[in-house]
């Protein structure tokens, strides 16, 4: 009886895991993620098998028979101006890999084409900085570092990036709209630390 029993549980768990999607849970589940949302909580929020929520997962990540191209938003809400997540940021790495075209990645990520400007390794290198430092001390240590050390551990497209982003949505942000100063004096020696461990995490990674 109890491997009858056993073979009934693991047809429910394929049934569950093979059950269709409709748009409306689609989308949620599309929101949960990008928001930041582990994968395994996603199943529990939407009772769904979790080996369901990683294919899907999968199939959007790989872009797998065009599914992320095609992708056509029914019930989802603008992240517009938003910080990007972590997810977003694995994401949009192998979507490069993948070559998905830059419209169909707005689309996914219901953000601006024009947000999507920092390609390539300085994605996952913002969000290791995000870790160690919040955004306007951020910005201050690379504006340190440019205009006093002449060191440049971000392209232009990146640094203007994280700038725009700190100037409309930063706490503390008044004190970006200072133009940058060529005096180490004229920098706290909180953001002249940060500055410096930044510029030596990162040279080192480059001799790697």
């Amino acid at each position: 009886m109890k491997q009858k029993g056993f073979f009934e549980e693991e047809v429910v768990r394929n049934m569950e895991a093979d059950k269709i999607w409709t748009p409306e849970e689609n989308d949620r589940f599309i929101e949960l993620y990008l928001a930041g949302t582990p994968p395994d909580r996603i199943s529990i929020l939407l009772e769904r098998n979790p080996k369901s929520i990683k294919r899907r997962l999968e199939q959007y990540t790989y872009n797998e028979r065009g599914i992320t191209e095609r992708y056509d938003p029914v019930r989802r809400t603008s992240r517009k101006g938003k910080r990007f997540t972590e997810n977003e940021m694995v994401l949009r790495k192998a979507w490069k890999k993948n070559n998905v075209p830059g419209k169909a990645q707005a689309t996914f990520l219901m953000r601006e084409p024009s947000e999507l400007g920092v390609e390539g390794e300085e994605m996952p290198k913002l969000v290791d900085m995000k870790k160690v430092g919040t955004g306007v001390d951020l910005v201050l240590a690379y504006r340190y570092l440019y205009y006093v050390k002449g060191i440049s551990i971000l392209s232009d497209q990146a640094y203007d990036s994280i700038e725009k982003e700190e100037l409309e949505f930063g706490a503390n942000s008044q004190i970006l709209k200072i133009p940058g100063s060529d005096r180490s004096e004229d920098y706290p020696p909180h953001i002249r630390a940060l500055a410096l461990y930044l510029a030596f995490k990162y040279s080192e990674k480059e001799k790697k």
